[in-house]
């Protein structure tokens, strides 16, 4: 899907059309397009955000750190930075908690 701007579409189209008179084949046509564009449905977009969170990572430094990597990508992060990335350093995922709703 490919959202438009359906307001914009309508002004472009308001400007095919001259003051009185008989339509023209281009006005006639641009009449039942402004038609369709008001009656088609209005879809509800959501950004499309990447999300992930941190998982348990198997990487070792030999300092003892323990460490986190993003389930997105596999950005590995030290376990004592996590309270300061609420999005992924790598691939922008966003790593805040989601609250879950329950659907009836």
């Amino acid at each position: 899907m490919r959202p438009i701007d359906a307001d914009r579409l309508m002004q472009e189209l308001a400007q095919l059309k001259t003051d009185g008179g008989i339509l023209t084949e281009e006005e006639y046509y641009a009449e039942d397009v402004e038609e369709l564009i008001r009656k088609a449905p209005t879809v509800r977009m959501r950004p499309n955000v990447r999300t992930g969170r941190w998982a348990p990572s198997d990487y070792q430094d030999g300092t003892g750190t323990q460490f986190l990597e993003c389930t997105n990508c596999r950005e590995i992060i030290a376990a004592e930075d996590l309270d300061y990335y609420k999005f992924c350093p790598n691939c922008g995922a966003d790593m805040r908690p989601r609250v879950r709703r329950d659907r009836h």
